[in-house]
């Protein structure tokens, strides 16, 4: 990734950055599940802050999702195991209403595993920036959900068997604000 376009994100964000004691008393949390929790193909965790009256909210995630498909219809294909793992960052454009749109980056690390019928696996990596939006809000008491699509089109990964270009994010979440 370009140091310059890493210098100036770093400066436009640091201002939401700085906190009182205060704020981090009146601060939102919440915990999230993702879809892949659900559906038995993988893992989808994330943990996100926001302080009050912030158009920002921010969180780590980890998510690793396997290639069902090709696992279970083509036994003697290799499948693949990925990992995102990274920090996030969600403008809210109504920030303290019970729900909003937002717009949306992540810093991931990309790592996909690549498990041949015989002999020994591979793995490939790359860190990119993801951007994109979705909507999130509350729902009940301390109910809390995330819909969203962040993209990178310039991640590139590649292992002997399978080179890609660009990747989406899907985030289907559900979860609990504390």
């Amino acid at each position: 990734m370009n140091p310059k376009l890493i210098l100036v994100l770093t400066v436009l964000l640091m201002p939401s950055f700085q906190a009182s004691a205060d704020e981090f008393s009146n601060a939102h949390f919440n915990a999230a599940l993702g879809i892949f929790n659900l559906v038995g193909s993988g893992t989808d965790i994330q943990i996100n802050y926001r302080g009050e009256q912030s158009h920002w909210q921010y969180g780590l995630r980890y998510v690793e999702g396997r290639d069902v498909f090709v696992m279970r219809f083509f036994e003697n294909s290799p499948h693949y195991i990925d990992n995102l793992t990274g920090p996030v960052a969600y403008y809210l454009f109504r920030k303290e209403s019970k729900s909003s749109l937002y717009i949306g980056f992540a810093w991931y690390q990309w790592r996909r595993e690549e498990i041949p019928p015989t002999g020994p696996s591979f793995s490939g990596t790359s860190t990119n920036l993801y951007w994109g939006g979705g909507y999130m809000g509350h729902f009940a008491s301390s109910g809390y959900f995330n819909i969203g699509i962040l993209i990178a089109p310039q991640a590139k990964i590649s292992t002997p068997y399978l080179e890609q270009s660009g990747i989406l994010d899907g985030q289907l979440q559900i979860g609990i604000e504390f």
